[in-house]
């Protein structure tokens, strides 16, 4: 009998919801979706504002989940893996999804930095 989703007083957190998403991939090894789990990484945001950066680091997480939580659909789930980078796993096997990264990537990075080129590699497909 496979686990059930997270339980918790409303909605799972993002950790939660990560880990119970992986374990369902990875029951199901025919799962297409296993090895699309994309990171998007906050390195070039860090860089950008230098020594400032542990004070506006909230402020900029909060910016980037507000982001995923306008762009993504339900069953997509988003997660902060560490101080510098999320993980996003997408609900199904979507040959667009890249670009949908893409186009976060693009939004984060101006909303964050404000106009301009957009840092290569700030969204790595895993």
């Amino acid at each position: 009998m496979p686990p059930s989703p997270p339980k918790s007083s409303g909605n799972p957190s993002a950790a939660e919801g990560v880990a119970w998403r992986l374990s369902q991939l990875l029951r199901n090894p025919a799962n297409q979706t296993v090895g699309r789990v994309h990171l998007v990484a906050l390195d070039p945001a860090r860089q950008h504002f230098g020594p400032e950066w542990p004070r506006v680091s909230e402020k900029v997480y909060d910016i980037v989940e507000g982001i995923f939580r306008e762009s993504l659909i339900t069953g997509e789930i988003y997660s902060r893996i560490d101080a510098m980078s999320y993980a996003i796993i997408p609900a199904d096997k979507d040959e667009n999804f890249s670009e949908l990264i893409e186009a976060i990537s693009e939004k984060i990075f101006t909303r964050v930095m404000g106009p301009g080129p957009v840092p290569k590699n700030s969204s790595l497909p895993a």
